[in-house]
């Protein structure tokens, strides 16, 4: 951050202009440079759907169960498999990345976060049906009960990854305006 700072000049912004983003795995670090900016140089963190706890599935802190998600009861299958697959692919991950005792560092799972004191304004993009849904809303409700400002922008019907379909799915394209709108400053 300090590098961008130093070179804002070169860069073309001022260093009231920063906002970092990112999606999934990039959405947690966008929420981890968040945390640690201890010069206020962040503006705004916008995290979409971010990989924001990392635990086992039954050792998350907010109980994750597929009682969290409303589902159609003909679409119920296709709903788990579409949950499962990131649930999966984050216990493949896991041991792979991770030493059973970092899972609850906040840097890696922002969920287990008590020190918001650097923490900018932040906006949670999710998905409906993403894994990560639990999470992001109980970060966010630990934002909102210190009295951080965090908005969350839900979108329905979609699941974990759909920022990569942007030219194929309208939503996306949603999001890339309201992305825009708000880096601008604009109100949702």
């Amino acid at each position: 951050m300090q590098w961008i700072v130093n070179h804002q000049k070169y860069l073309g912004f001022k260093n009231s202009q920063i906002c970092v983003a990112g999606d999934s795995a990039g959405g947690n670090l966008a929420v981890g440079c968040g945390l640690l900016d201890k010069n206020g140089y962040i503006k705004q963190v916008i995290s979409i759907y971010g990989a924001l706890d990392l635990q086992k599935v039954f050792q998350t802190i907010y109980h994750w169960d597929y009682s969290l998600y409303e589902m159609n009861k003909e679409q119920t299958n296709f709903i788990h498999t579409r949950l499962n697959k990131i649930m999966y692919i984050a216990n493949l991950m896991r041991p792979l990345y991770l030493g059973q005792n970092l899972v609850s560092d906040p840097l890696v799972s922002p969920v287990y976060a008590n020190d918001f004191k650097n923490m900018p304004t932040v906006t949670l993009i999710e998905a409906e049906f993403d894994y990560f849904l639990p999470s992001n809303r109980y970060f966010a409700n630990l934002l909102k009960n210190k009295g951080f400002k965090c908005q969350e922008i839900l979108y329905k019907g979609l699941d974990h990854g759909f920022f990569d379909r942007l030219g194929y799915l309208k939503q996306t394209e949603e999001v890339c305006v309201d992305i825009a709108s708000i880096i601008k400053g604009e109100k949702l």
